[in-house]
């Protein structure tokens, strides 16, 4: 509550879609967390928790397989009045060489031993037929089942980290249950939208996948009132107006090129990376090819640098017709994306993407004034939460506390689409980010010394090849995670072989460099896999695990507690261990899944 600044006794619930769950979350008994499986798209299966199968179990079968107690108190009766075979007979039994029956054993006439072992016997057959009566299973069953159950918990934590249904979508479920998902004219729906959009723009879940979910949300869309309403209207004179929208939501198809709407068509495209990707626009032939395909547009190349709201509907519409026709000839035959717009009044327009831009970029914190330029809430907290921290931390961990509140309520008034100041914030700081990306991700992509190959996998650091006038614009985890995806997706298109990647920035508060690394400073570090958008049953960022065991093995000084798993904080001074132990974790990880494969054929 102080870290939200809210009061006490306030109730916060909590949506997350992060996975892999703690399975003791998943008990019928837990009410701290409430688990929801989503019917629609398949119940999501979740292995049952370790204490499901407890030592209580291991008891009964041993007790089961010596066959020396009782499974209740009637079979303990049968015992005491037999009145014989008692468990010291049972041994004599077993180490006597001439056997159980011997009739012409002298200290066992008429082979009373063996009749004492029929008896025995005879007790087991009972308690395994009232088992199966009470359809109790066996000890082996059991053991079996315990066996399989572990088997399945191992597989489903090794997946690494992964993204489960949308929170947003999760809550428009909730509210549309609890027939509250016609407040504020619709709201949660377009929050719904909003959540899957930002899974979508961060590669947390395939292009497959937010389909599915865009036709979900499509649905209700059309079902909304006013959806079929005209967006023009016609005054009394004969002239078509644009009509006024009142929070209105509607279906649209996207170009990829981010937040579109709020700068030029021709810094859109050259800062989009879908198009720097496929083009290779940090080459000069790629650039090249991206000036021909606008001449093949037949736009005057002023058009082009205005603002794209400004242009000419006419030089809209020949756009969109020319882009479909001579895309493909330049390797972009995929330009368009389902998506969703929110409008209000005369001027707000947006699509989600460019409110997922936005409100990440608040969230990252902006530059403040105050701070001569330094992001919110990134005031000496590389070292918050270390356990080998000085007692300055405590201040530290306090000022990124309060920078990391500011930010999220900023945010949050953004979200509600009321405050277009803060938006449009946001989105502004979101653009210079995206501009630092490209310019980032280009040096390092046309340097071919600059991303290492160390093992198997692939490695990019700022803290030694990156340009200081962009490093502030990727000390959060989601911005260097963003930069990491661009040169991950580039990569693919230029290397033959798919390796994962790890990219390392300077954490907030440290400046990087050989001094900052004498001087204890710590380093950001983000890994992404070969194919990051997987999230099927075998998808997911094995960084999750990998950097915990990595640092802990070469004792390196390092925190690893962001919201995502595959992020981590390491002393500066410790990276080269720790990349070394990190190749070598990665190599056990690729050799074991060969294995299970020649197994699996």
């Amino acid at each position: 509550h102080s870290l939200a600044g809210l009061p006490e006794n306030t109730r916060v619930f909590v949506f997350d879609s992060h996975r892999p769950l703690d399975l003791e979350n998943t008990r019928s008994d837990n009410r701290e967390v409430l688990v929801l499986r989503d019917e629609r798209e398949g119940e999501e299966h979740f292995p049952e928790p370790d204490s499901d199968y407890g030592d209580s179990d291991d008891s009964d079968d041993d007790s089961d397989e010596d066959g020396s107690e009782s499974d209740d108190g009637s079979e303990a009766s049968d015992d005491e009045n037999d009145g014989e075979g008692s468990e010291s007979d049972a041994e004599n039994d077993e180490n006597d060489p001439r056997g159980a029956n011997d009739p012409n054993d002298p200290e066992d006439p008429g082979g009373a031993r063996g009749e004492k072992k029929r008896r025995r016997g005879g007790r087991s057959a009972r308690r395994e037929a009232k088992r199966l009566a009470a359809g109790v299973p066996s000890p082996r069953t059991r053991r079996l089942r315990r066996a399989q159950k572990q088997r399945e918990r191992v597989a489903y934590y090794s997946r690494g980290s992964f993204y489960g249904r949308a929170a947003g979508l999760l809550m428009y479920d909730i509210a549309h249950d609890a027939h509250k998902d016609s407040l504020e004219k619709h709201f949660p729906l377009w929050l719904a939208i909003v959540s899957l959009t930002d899974q979508y723009a961060h590669q947390r879940v395939s292009h497959q996948t937010y389909t599915a979910g865009v036709m979900e949300l499509a649905t209700q869309v059309s079902n909304l009132p006013g959806a079929d309403a005209p967006t023009t209207r016609v005054l009394d004179e004969g002239v078509v107006v644009k009509a006024f929208e009142d929070r209105r939501v509607q279906y649209s198809e996207e170009f990829r090129f981010a937040m579109l709407r709020h700068w030029s068509l021709y810094d859109a495209m050259t800062h989009s990376p879908y198009v720097a990707t496929r083009m290779q626009t940090w080459r000069e032939v790629g650039r090249a090819s991206l000036h021909s395909l606008l001449a093949h547009l037949g736009l005057p190349l002023e058009a082009c640098k205005q603002r794209y709201a400004h242009m000419s509907p006419e030089h809209v519409k020949q756009l969109a017709e020319k882009l479909e026709e001579h895309g493909p000839s330049h390797g972009l035959d995929d330009l368009k994306f389902w998506s969703f717009s929110f409008s209000h009044g005369f001027k707000l327009n947006v699509v989600a993407s460019d409110v997922v831009h936005g409100v990440t970029a608040l969230l990252e914190g902006l530059p403040s004034a105050a701070a001569g330029g330094v992001e919110s809430g990134e005031k000496d907290a590389g070292d918050a939460g270390d356990a080998g921290a000085s007692g300055a931390s405590g201040s530290s961990r306090a000022s990124d506390d309060s920078g990391s509140s500011a930010a999220f309520w900023r945010a949050t008034k953004a979200l509600s689409m009321t405050r277009w100041d803060e938006l449009d914030a946001g989105i502004q700081h979101a653009m210079r980010t995206q501009k630092a990306l490209m310019r980032q991700g280009g040096l390092a992509l046309a340097n071919k010394a600059v991303i290492r190959t160390v093992g198997g996998l692939r490695y990019f650091s700022l803290l030694d090849h990156g340009s200081p006038a962009d490093a502030g614009f990727f000390k959060h985890p989601l911005s260097l995670l963003r930069l990491a995806l661009f040169l991950q997706d580039a990569l693919r298109v230029v290397k033959k072989i798919e390796r994962p990647l790890v990219v390392v920035g300077a954490a907030p508060g440290s400046r990087g460099g050989s001094r900052d690394a004498a001087q204890g400073g710590m380093a950001l570090v983000v890994g992404v896999t070969g194919k990051p958008r997987q999230d099927d049953t075998t998808g997911g960022n094995h960084f999750a695990h990998s950097f915990r065991r990595a640092a802990e093995h070469v004792k390196a000084r390092f925190t690893h507690d962001a919201f995502e798993a595959s992020v981590l904080k390491v002393a500066e001074r410790d990276l080269g261990e720790f990349m070394e132990a990190l190749s070598d974790i990665d190599a056990e990880r690729v050799a074991r899944e060969r294995m299970h494969a020649a197994a699996d054929e």
